[in-house]
């Protein structure tokens, strides 16, 4: 969910409130879910960190 609250956020101009989206999912301490955490949204959050950090 954050992680596609990140995307919103960037398509909207607003990186520096979707990067802190991003590290959020990256320290979350207990995700509910934790297979689709460590297999999808960790992935796709620092891809889209990474993507952040190529494009400033």
């Amino acid at each position: 969910m954050r992680v596609g609250l990140a995307r919103t956020l960037l398509k909207r101009g607003r990186p520096a409130e979707a990067r802190q989206e991003l590290l959020a999912v990256l320290e979350e301490p207990a995700p509910r879910n934790r297979a689709d955490w460590t297999l999808t949204d960790t992935r796709k959050a620092r891809a889209l960190l990474e993507s952040l950090q190529d494009g400033s």
